[in-house]
């Protein structure tokens, strides 16, 4: 045990706003973050976190936190002991009433992803390590830590567990992912016998017995249900919402969240939305047996306990925003991963484009080179970029890596086709992402980039540099016109000269250099550049630091030039 915080609930609010559901507000310590959410004995609430940290808040509203941020706890279950089991990376963990935690590691090579319990076990399961020689499998465990291990055979080189639930047929049920690609749903009987169900194009996550003899999942945008002899039924859900999360409630229907809403299906597929007042990003979700939920709102850094009873259903989705300029109107829909400083940071985005009113676009938005699409609510516009009368929407997009990539995703109206076309830019690493300049005050903006082809050639991201790239929008086309603005590149000269004269003597001239030549090559200053590489090297500021190649300081010059024959800086 971390040890118990000073008064956890720092507000205790009944908030009754109709359509919305009437609900007692937790706001829990600061960076708590809950993601899953499970009911304990005495009325506690337990919870996981971002941080890999367990959190039980007691019915008096105080907390306790278990593990610490060097734990990597994902979810939990209240055990038929009436402990809490956490699945924590590479072991699982119990925690008594009395707070005491025992650790019980998984066997060498193993990774817990999933825990579920019945009346008279826990179960995890553990992904394994194929390339370690230690297969997928489904573990039993009791108070006394004794287990038993059941070999999944999928014959896959690689399976993630996502879930793991018990069924009414007395079967283990779980979800799965499979060599990176498209998910599935495995059975396992009493005897240990195996079934799998890969799936097309779905990522089925949570799992849960139904009332219904069934097993139901989340599946992305849709709830699913599988009987015992694997025929699968897909309902999709309306207006782009997500479901986080998902549990069968007492009422005999399916309940879940969405980002700002909490659903309810019955077994025919009937759906009833309610928005929750403040919601910002509904994760985790746990029924009581009074028919109230609990909820987990991550971003908002809040326990919401909400009664489905105490209010009238209501239309509910997605959050959206919408930008409009002149006849065109642009919406996006999508799945809150953050918010800093009222900023949304998003993914999972759909787009719809009116004009004059009339719906002409709409799309999921792709990813790039395999990587989904992110993005945040600053990066979305509407304006004319080319001059012509018709607005463009814009949408600046992002792998949601530590640096790299970015790219413009741009829609266009086309008056012959009466509707819009799509078209993707690619800017790269972070700082390339363009700003708008009208450098030449015609009333078409340049866009001012940098030029992401030089980073890492010749030393790390964080030592590269990079020279100014100015590009034009032209009816769907991008056009490198960085040569028709001198001004702009002397500028970037002049200042990257001064970065070298600053960090240059101080092993940092590997990554500089290459910029400025580039800059001074397109000034026509060719002699000049080619002379300040010549010093440079005479100083000994050209020698290879650790992995940096090429090592000698001639062939660093000649790869210097060679990058730039190739990028076009020189013929």
């Amino acid at each position: 045990m971390v040890g118990a915080r000073s008064l956890g609930l720092v507000a205790l609010l009944l908030l009754v706003t109709a359509p919305a559901h009437a609900q007692m507000v937790f706001r829990l310590p600061r960076e708590t973050r809950p993601v899953h959410v499970a009911l304990g004995t005495g009325g506690s609430v337990w919870m996981t976190d971002d941080y890999g940290v367990v959190t039980r808040l007691t019915a008096e509203g105080r907390t306790t936190d278990f593990l610490t941020r060097d734990d990597l706890a994902d979810d939990l279950v209240l055990g038929p002991d009436d402990a809490i089991w956490v699945d924590n990376d590479t072991e699982v963990d119990r925690i008594d009433a009395a707070g005491r935690v025992t650790r019980l590691p998984v066997v060498e090579y193993g990774s817990v992803d999933a825990i579920t319990a019945t009346s008279d076990a826990v179960w995890v399961a553990d992904s394994g390590n194929p390339g370690g020689g230690r297969r997928p499998r489904l573990e039993r465990l009791d108070a006394t830590g004794a287990r038993r291990a059941f070999i999944d055979p999928v014959p896959r080189s690689w399976v993630g567990f996502n879930a793991l639930a018990a069924g009414p047929d007395g079967a283990l049920w779980f979800t799965q992912t499979r060599d990176q690609r498209s998910g599935g749903i495995g059975r396992m009987t009493p005897d240990g016998h195996f079934t799998n169900w890969w799936l097309a194009s779905a990522d089925p996550e949570r799992i849960v017995a139904g009332p219904d003899d069934a097993m139901w999942f989340n599946d992305r945008h849709a709830l699913g249900r599988i009987t015992p002899d694997g025929t699968i039924r897909r309902m999709t859900l309306p207006a782009h919402l997500r479901a986080n999360d998902l549990v069968a409630g007492t009422d005999g229907a399916l309940w879940f969240v969405s980002d700002i809403c909490v659903g309810r299906m019955t077994t025919g597929g009937a759906l009833t939305t309610w928005p929750v007042a403040g919601a910002l990003q509904l994760e985790g979700l746990a029924a009581a047996r009074d028919g109230t939920l609990w909820l987990a709102d991550r971003v908002a850094n809040m326990l919401r306990h909400v009664d489905p009873a105490s209010a009238a259903s209501a239309p509910c989705g997605a959050p959206t925003l919408t930008r409009a300029s002149g006849a065109t109107r642009a919406t996006l829909s999508y799945s809150r991963d953050e918010r800093f400083s009222g900023v949304d940071y998003f993914s999972d985005i759909r787009i719809a484009i009116t004009r004059h009113g009339r719906a002409l676009f709409g799309e999921v938005v792709p990813g790039l080179h395999g990587s989904a699409a992110h993005s945040d609510t600053t990066a979305f516009a509407v304006r004319d970029l080319d001059g012509d009368g018709e607005p463009e929407v814009t949408l600046l997009l992002n792998w949601n890596g530590t640096h790299c990539c970015s790219w413009w995703r741009v829609y266009r109206y086309e008056p012959t086709l009466r509707r819009f076309l799509a078209v993707d830019h690619f800017w790269g690493n972070a700082g390339a992402e363009p700003r708008l300049r009208d450098l030449d005050r015609d009333g078409r903006p340049e866009l001012v980039s940098r030029d992401d082809r030089f980073t890492e050639v010749f030393t790390s991201y964080a030592g590269s540099v990079t020279p100014i790239r100015i590009w034009s929008y032209r009816r769907g086309r991008f056009r490198d016109v960085t040569r028709r603005h001198p001004a702009q590149v002397r500028r970037d000269a002049a200042r990257l000269w001064r970065l070298y004269l600053k960090y240059g003597p101080h092993d940092e001239a590997r990554g500089i250099l290459p910029a400025w030549v580039a800059d001074e090559y397109l000034l026509g200053r060719r002699a000049v550049a080619d002379q300040g590489l010549e010093n440079a090297r005479a100083r000994g500021q050209l020698n290879a630091g650790a992995f940096e190649t090429p090592r000698d300081p001639r062939a660093y010059i000649r790869a210097v030039k060679a990058l730039l024959r190739r990028t076009g800086y020189a013929p």
